[in-house]
């Protein structure tokens, strides 16, 4: 099974904005709480789970093996600000536990979008996009 890890931050972002914006029913208490994502030879589920603004706060991914177990895969957490995205930890399972892998931080003004800085984080470290290396912060 080949598979980039890319695919799976792209997935999760557009559900993301998708069920933000778009998957809600009529019902303003009904959200999606788990999806299927079939790739290749590869299922994944993808559990979702939301604060009392129905804001997503807890994105897990896991690979469902061919016994029909699971293995953990992918997290994202994200913390909110007056219901403003303001800083979002990428996980990825390694050796039987959760490592920090990205960082994001959105900036705003005025509760205006700004930007966002995002960091890789290598032994914990949090190396930005462009490079710079941001010696011993990481999560």
């Amino acid at each position: 099974m080949k598979f980039h890890f890319s695919y799976i931050y792209i997935g999760v972002f557009c559900l993301f904005l998708q069920i933000r914006n778009f998957v809600k029913a009529d019902d303003t208490n009904s959200l999606v709480s788990e999806i299927k994502i079939y790739r290749n030879d590869s299922i994944f589920k993808v559990n979702y789970l939301y604060d009392k603004n129905n804001l997503p706060v807890l994105i897990s991914t896991y690979l469902i093996q061919s016994d029909e177990s699971m293995q953990p895969f992918a997290q994202t957490e994200i913390f909110y600000q007056n219901n403003l995205i303001f800083q979002q930890t990428d996980r990825k399972w390694i050796n039987l536990k959760w490592t920090d892998t990205a960082f994001t931080e959105f900036l705003y003004h005025n509760n205006n979008f700004i930007r966002k800085n995002k960091f890789v984080i290598i032994n914990n470290d949090k190396i930005p996009v462009d490079g710079i290396v941001v010696k011993g912060t990481g999560g």
